[in-house]
């Protein structure tokens, strides 16, 4: 299965349960993911050019130019099972676990929270870390956290071209933040696990659902 496909730096990325793998030149090939790991859940852009992060079950894993590094339990992460590295503007990385927060500032892991599974992130249009969690969403402010949508568990996918914001959530249809509030911009994909959205060339909309997929034109 695959549980993420993801543009980054120029070439097509698709991870899962079988590893990742990238297409390059309209080729496909198998990316070498170190130690016993088996399924990659997200794949992201690091800051620098070409840098890449894997949220993975077994830690986080960096792809670089200086080789490869894995962060784990054995590191400080609440959680060795990571969803999603998120690397945000300042150069902070963000590990988004099945069982807390935490990031990565100067060389030191920092735990944030603990005892909540951390399922997706986005750098909101604030500059901010925006995460999707099994209790809500939880902004960062840059020292403290805002909860919203309490109840929900919640995936952020998508900043849009217009600022706005999208998610996909377990059993709520998909939400959107349009910089004052949130709405349910297809009432008939309440109750229905939305899975992913993402934004095409034209700024059409994607909706991937369990009742199949949904095409939004704006």
């Amino acid at each position: 299965g695959v549980a993420d496909v993801a543009e980054v730096w120029g070439d097509v990325w698709a991870v899962g349960l079988a590893g990742a793998s990238r297409r390059q030149s309209s080729m496909w090939s198998s990316v070498e993911v170190p130690g016993a790991t088996r399924i990659v859940f997200s794949v992201s852009p690091g800051l620098a050019q070409g840098e890449i992060w894997l949220g993975t079950n077994a830690g986080a894993i960096h792809l670089g130019s200086e080789g490869t590094s894995t962060y784990d339990g054995t590191d400080g992460l609440p959680h060795s099972v990571v969803h999603q590295a998120l690397e945000d503007r300042a150069g902070v990385v963000w590990f988004l676990c099945r069982a807390g927060l935490a990031r990565l500032v100067n060389g030191r892991v920092e735990n944030l929270y603990e005892g909540v599974n951390f399922r997706s992130g986005v750098i909101g249009p604030d500059g901010m870390p925006w995460f999707g969690t099994s209790i809500g969403l939880l902004r960062w402010t840059g020292s403290d956290f805002v909860h919203e949508l309490d109840g929900v568990t919640l995936y952020p996918r998508l900043v849009s071209s217009d600022g706005s914001v999208w998610a996909g959530s377990a059993s709520e249809g998909v939400l959107k933040y349009d910089g004052v509030a949130w709405t349910r911009p297809l009432p008939e994909l309440d109750g229905h696990e939305v899975f992913d959205v993402a934004e095409g060339p034209s700024g059409e909309i994607w909706i991937a659902s369990a009742v199949g997929l949904r095409l939004v034109h704006r």
